[in-house]
């Protein structure tokens, strides 16, 4: 399964839906579709003009279930890396965190 974080990395961003609806030309339905995953299979061409409009690496606003354990153990190297206080550190922590939450509500 896919999880998209297009819903967190927008409010972080201070952007609303109408907001991107106008900047990447997808109806703030279809959006809402997708930041809640119940869109299906969004297209590559969609994920990519969501990830522009939102000035963000295509791998950042999504994950696939399985990568969780991958997500965990980045986060345990930059923890032994970069200390707890880092804000490197402290940023992944807070993505895994939301993804471990929003993954456990599916």
């Amino acid at each position: 399964m896919i999880i998209y974080l297009i819903r967190e990395i927008r409010m972080i961003k201070g952007i609303k839906l109408k907001e991107l609806s106008d900047i990447t030309g997808l109806s703030i339905s279809y959006l809402s579709e997708i930041e809640n995953n119940k869109a299906g299979s969004p297209s590559l061409l969609t994920v990519v003009k969501i990830a522009t409009a939102l000035n963000e690496k295509l791998d950042d606003i999504y994950f696939v279930d399985d990568e969780l354990n991958s997500l965990k153990n980045a986060l345990n190297i930059y923890i032994e890396v970069y200390g707890i206080q880092d804000s490197k550190t402290l940023e992944l922590s807070n993505k895994i965190n939301g993804l471990i939450n929003k993954y456990n509500n599916y």
